[in-house]
């Protein structure tokens, strides 16, 4: 399957054409971000005097309100965290014990091996 003249020209009407489109797009965006009464630091100004003013915890709805109470103190999660420590430890603490009974087997196995060529 080779690549022809035709796909060669449509990708390169793709390419220029999505590099006109992004740069008119740019200007665009940049024009309405600049269409504005205040400057920007005269908004964060009044923003932050308004809420200063205003007690904005009051405007704000409470979403633990309508949750139950193991969601607002995480309870879930934190059952969940211990149950993958849990399931970490346990885990560790069997590869240990097999790894400690193959090698006490194998010290037993040669102390074995030991007394039958003594004997």
């Amino acid at each position: 399957m080779g690549v022809g003249k035709n796909s060669i020209s449509s990708f390169s009407n793709i390419f220029n054409y999505s590099k006109i489109s992004y740069k008119e797009n740019i200007l665009k965006a940049s024009r309405q971000l600049r269409d504005q009464q205040n400057s920007p630091i005269d908004t964060a100004v009044f923003w932050t005097e308004y809420t200063l003013r205003n007690d904005m915890s009051t405007l704000r709805p409470m979403k633990t309100r309508h949750s139950y109470w193991f969601q607002n103190y995480l309870l879930d999660v934190w059952a969940f965290l211990i149950a993958v420590a849990g399931a970490a430890v346990y885990g560790i603490l069997w590869i240990s014990k097999m790894i400690l009974l193959f090698f006490s087997r194998r010290a037993e196995a040669s102390k074995s091996l030991q007394k039958l060529k003594k004997s």
